[in-house]
């Protein structure tokens, strides 16, 4: 077999993600009492989240892959992005959401999204060979942003984390969310933030393999920020936060990965995969 991406791959993981995503937002979202065995802060999140993997990531996801059957080589990068999105995401349904019926299409859904990105990983990470043109202004901004906001992320999560452990005492939202731990700082310290971190020093080592990430990790980027964003809206409009200082954070790390994103993706020969 080839090292060109399949079209036919893409599109059928495409699907069946996209139905069963809508099956389990769509429950989510529509029985009132589905999350009842989770806390206030937590069950809002969770619809909040439901309502964007429903009404943003599955038109993006689906959206993405017809794109990329058409011809439009640089639709990957936003199927890609959408891809980790979910590893993300359902990691935390499957590990933070009390044991329901939905339990196995999450892990379904799971399963499907992370085989994908490594499908997606071996088919690309053959060309890390050096590229021996200078990097363009986009791509040496986005590098820089990378290694930055991962460093600022790290030791944002170290500062909530760190004392309480000194003091054996638990983080407040851990004990807001009802939860044995914050599966967001499990995730980012130990896969996430390194991920995005080498991603960066890929790029600015010339490496193609950080050029054909990029626009994976700045679709990424722009999910969690909006999701971020989105969640601390609804949770003062519900009245579980009165503080609005993550929500225009969020935006404002939002727009600038959404500019980063479409100033790299015009530039064909760094961010051409298939």
């Amino acid at each position: 077999m080839d090292r060109k991406i399949s079209v036919r791959l893409i599109l059928f993981t495409s699907i069946p993600l996209a139905f069963l995503i809508i099956v389990t937002s769509a429950i989510g979202l529509l029985s009132d009492n589905f999350y009842s065995a989770e806390t206030t802060n937590w069950k809002t999140q969770a619809i909040g989240q439901d309502m964007i993997n429903l009404f943003l990531v599955v038109p993006l996801l689906l959206t993405s892959s017809l794109l990329f059957r058409a011809g439009k080589k640089s639709a990957l990068g936003i199927w890609g992005g959408v891809t980790l999105y979910l590893i993300y995401t359902f990691l935390i349904y499957t590990f933070a959401v009390h044991f329901n019926f939905l339990f196995g299409i999450y892990c379904v859904i799971l399963g499907i999204s992370s085989y994908s990105f490594v499908y997606l990983l071996l088919k690309i990470s053959g060309r890390n060979e050096t590229y021996q043109q200078p990097l363009s202004a986009p791509l040496k901004l986005t590098a820089n942003y990378f290694v930055v906001i991962s460093l600022a992320f790290y030791l944002l999560w170290l500062i909530q984390i760190l004392p309480p452990s000194f003091q054996n005492t638990v983080p407040r939202d851990i004990s807001s969310t009802g939860l044995l731990t914050n599966p967001v700082h499990v995730i980012d310290l130990s896969l996430c933030l390194p991920g995005i971190f080498l991603t960066g020093v890929l790029i600015l080592r010339n490496r193609p393999l950080g050029f054909l990430l990029a626009p994976m990790v700045l679709v990424f980027m722009v999910l969690m920020e909006v999701t971020i964003g989105l969640l601390a809206i609804l949770m003062k409009q519900r009245g579980v936060s009165n503080d609005p200082t993550m929500a225009f954070v969020m935006i404002l790390l939002g727009s600038f990965s959404s500019y980063l994103l479409v100033r790299i993706m015009r530039n064909p020969i760094h961010t051409t995969i298939a």
